[in-house]
């Protein structure tokens, strides 16, 4: 076979021709698409190395987030506690305080219930006692009983100190001059005289003196020169021992 340089020539020729035709019609749009494919693919590697970047942030803040969460529902709890426990010191110190003031009302109350009862117990005591009293000096007293408490206000008359004598004429200047002596018993002339020459001492001789005979008074004298009252007589003890036990107490 012989070689054709003509026939070699234009093999080279189409050859080129044909490299020339793919380059620019099968190489050049081949290159493009895995250019495009490539920077798809490096676009695609660099969204998801961006995804993967934001998802490690998330879960990062995620887990700061957790961590923070954790720390406030630790701090929420112990503020918790430490407002139940508050609370539930409040709550002891009122139902404490309640406690305290029912009891003490209680206390009062019973308190009250035995003062009540204490007093009743001696307002009979009394009574009783009045009663008794009552009784004993109405049938202990007579004539001699009398003349001595005669006697004793004779006494008390005696041993009147100026002072007392210049009030008692005061309160009679300015009142009526008479005066009323009221006995149990009949009065003696004696006792009578030495009675008015006391009161004559007392007020002046220009007294004017009445004498009743009251036997309600039991035993004793009663002096009334208005506004003074010198009472020394069963009676009048009786009634003020009377007003004693029926004063509040």
């Amino acid at each position: 076979m012989e070689l054709s340089w003509s026939t070699f020539i234009l093999e080279i020729i189409n050859f080129l021709v044909l490299l020339w035709l793919l380059k620019h019609f099968l190489y050049r749009p081949v290159l493009d698409v895995i250019e495009q494919r490539r920077m798809s693919v490096s676009q695609t590697l660099t969204d998801a190395a961006t995804m993967r970047d934001e998802a490690l942030a998330l879960r990062r803040q995620f887990e700061e987030r957790l961590a923070d969460w954790e720390s406030e529902k630790r701090a929420l709890r112990v503020e918790l506690d430490r407002e139940l426990g508050e609370e539930r010191q409040r709550l002891l110190e009122s139902a404490h305080r309640e406690v305290e003031n029912e009891r003490e009302k209680a206390r009062v109350a019973e308190q009250r219930r035995l003062d009540e009862q204490q007093r009743q117990l001696e307002q009979l005591g009394l009574e009783q006692g009045m009663r008794f009293a009552s009784r004993l000096l109405e049938r202990v007293a007579d004539e001699h009983l009398h003349q001595r408490l005669l006697s004793l206000v004779v006494e008390e008359l005696t041993v009147l100190e100026p002072e007392q004598i210049e009030q008692l004429q005061a309160m009679r200047d300015s009142h009526t001059e008479q005066v009323t002596i009221s006995t149990a018993y009949p009065l003696d002339e004696p006792m009578q005289a030495r009675l008015q020459q006391q009161l004559a001492r007392i007020f002046g001789d220009t007294l004017v003196i009445e004498v009743r005979h009251e036997p309600a008074l039991l035993g004793g004298v009663r002096i009334a020169a208005a506004p003074w009252v010198l009472h020394l007589n069963l009676a009048d003890e009786l009634k003020g021992f009377v007003e004693t036990v029926h004063a509040p107490l």
